[in-house]
């Protein structure tokens, strides 16, 4: 929209298509904010993401809903049947019915006219604002020229110009006043044309509202009053809206992805149960770090090429939780010497069933935040397909999380057989082991099943 507000797309595009596009972006901005609606009330499980949702879902509905009738107004005004006098003059009001400054609109030759009454005399000039297509009738003659409700263009009545230095013209209308009545000619005359008005003495009664035009500083008192009025309260209702959703949101988590930062890591690579590095701390102890590949792959052909070596190589930090993933480059492997450390043992945690969401572990420990729920099922389920170790993230009413890597009961990979339960609730009965600082659950992908 800010592309092509320039005059000179106006210009050359004609008012008809630079507004028809326009208004495709509203469409587009609606449909945005239905996209980021939906996520927010997938990802945040609570009673203000449902009043937010209500709230917007509301307000569009009545947005919607003035404009429907707005629209049909316009169309039954617009099929209403004209009386013609003997020579094809278009009946179009009564004078009196015309407020002083203000007018009334006519369909003639199939074009909308409006119909001015302003200082004892009445004129007819196209309808259809020059700008953007306003609807002139809706204006009001503001310093002696009509002017449009949209964005304050004017036009002197008389002739249909606008006053210098603007070149726009409207099309004029012969007028005539005939035992009370305002009668327009069928024709339109050549935009810019001067006419005669028709004279009807006196100002006539006060049109009940005025039109403020930003540019000019007319806002009479009353209505200063009521805009300070409508400004206040908007402001209110969008403070309060901005302080719910603030505080219903969930708190980020403490992760991080150094993304464009490598590092250098050396340490031992074990294929099983997933791809790891196996760095040795002081003391004889050791820390496993899960090694994925760069983009949606894991790094299980590496890990089985370098499997009981020790290696240097190069990558970036995922992390969350006390938990650590490596985004290894794949041509940074080389031998390296490694302080002896003893193989990772797993220690049998005992049966469990645990209840939670089967999520991809790279974005899940930090590359995306959230990286789980309903709303990251897509690029989850592309993860685990290109061999990212799946995670069983389990969380209590309490807060208290558990990542279990997720494998088969012989401790092979699983991610092709629970592609389908991503992102959805399931519950999985299974062997649960600890190596290092990592759950492992062993089960069979068969015997998941989903849960309310």
């Amino acid at each position: 929209m800010a592309a092509t507000s320039h005059d000179f797309w106006l210009r050359n595009l004609s008012a008809p298509v630079w507004k028809a596009l326009h208004m495709g972006v509203y469409v587009a901005y609606a449909l945005l904010v239905v996209h980021v609606l939906l996520g927010y009330v997938q990802s945040q499980d609570n009673p203000a993401s449902t009043v937010l949702a209500a709230t917007v879902t509301a307000g569009a509905m009545a947005l919607a809903a003035l404009h429907i009738a707005a629209g049909r107004r316009e169309v039954a005004r617009d099929r209403v049947q004209v009386v013609r006098s003997a020579d094809g003059y278009v009946d179009v009001s009564a004078v009196d019915e015309i407020p002083e400054g203000g007018a009334c609109t006519a369909i003639v030759a199939g074009e909308r006219v409006a119909v001015f009454r302003h200082r004892g005399a009445v004129h007819a000039v196209s309808g259809v604002c020059k700008h953007q297509g306003g609807p002139l009738s809706e204006g009001r003659i503001v310093d002696g020229c009509i002017t449009c409700p949209w964005h304050g263009y004017q036009y002197r009545p008389q002739d249909g110009c606008a006053p210098a230095p603007f070149d726009d013209r409207l099309a004029t209308f012969p007028v005539r006043i005939t035992d009370g009545r305002v009668l327009v000619a069928p024709n339109p005359l050549p935009p810019g044309t001067p006419t005669a008005p028709a004279a009807v003495g006196g100002t006539g009664r006060a049109h009940g509202d005025s039109l403020y035009v930003g540019y000019l500083d007319n806002a009479s008192k009353a209505q200063a009053g009521r805009t300070r009025g409508l400004v206040v309260v908007a402001s209110a209702v969008v403070a309060a809206a901005l302080l719910t959703l603030a505080v219903s949101q969930r708190p980020l988590l403490d992760s991080r992805f150094e993304f464009g930062v490598a590092r250098e890591f050396r340490g031992v690579v074990a294929a099983a149960p997933c791809p790891m590095l196996r760095v040795p701390r002081p003391g004889g102890t050791a820390s496993n770090y899960l090694l994925v590949a760069p983009g949606k792959h894991g790094a299980d052909a590496l890990a089985a090429q370098w499997n009981g070596k020790g290696v240097a190589l190069r990558g970036s930090i995922i992390h969350q939780g006390g938990q650590t993933m490596i985004e290894v480059e794949p041509d940074s492997f080389t031998p390296a010497e490694v302080p002896l450390v003893a193989p990772a043992a797993a220690e049998p945690l005992g049966r469990y069933t645990l209840v939670g969401e089967i999520v991809d572990s790279k974005c899940h420990l930090g590359v995306m935040n959230p990286g789980e729920r309903r709303t990251h099922r897509a690029c989850a389920r592309l993860c685990i397909r290109g061999g990212v170790p799946p995670i069983l993230w389990a969380e209590n009413g309490a807060g208290e999380v558990r990542r279990l890597l997720l494998v088969g009961v012989d401790g092979t990979p699983v991610n092709d057989r629970v592609l389908d339960l991503v992102g959805d609730p399931v519950e999985i009965t299974g062997d649960v082991e600890q190596i290092d600082g990592w759950l492992v659950l062993r089960a069979d992908p068969a015997q998941i099943r989903r849960v309310p």
